[in-house]
């Protein structure tokens, strides 16, 4: 993970980049036979950007961002039938960031 802070001191507004590596994560499934298989979710990349100021003495911070600008929908993984993470009313959980949830195959 890294980031990058900029503060800009005229008018005192804080600019944030965040940038997340995931690599290659092993998964389990249940084959059509209902024997266990390994397989993997493949690597991927989020990225997010927030702009914040604070207000009356630092008690008060406003701030907007935009979150996943890579747009990361769906996963690919290669051990599942279709060939990416399955469509489930589920969403999967990612270490460390907030819940991508799996488009269509």
């Amino acid at each position: 993970m890294a980031a990058i802070n900029y503060k800009w001191l005229k008018t005192d507004i804080d600019f944030t980049l965040d940038y997340k590596y995931t690599g290659k994560m092993p998964q389990f499934y249940i084959n059509e036979e209902g024997d266990p298989v390994e397989g993997y979710i493949s690597a991927f990349n989020t990225m997010d950007f927030t702009v914040q100021r604070s207000f009356f003495r630092n008690r008060l911070t406003i701030g907007a961002g935009v979150k996943n600008i890579f747009d990361n929908t769906t996963i690919p993984s290669v051990g599942t039938s279709a060939g990416c993470i399955p469509v489930v009313p589920a969403v999967i959980l990612l270490a460390g960031e907030d819940c991508i949830r799996p488009g269509f195959c």
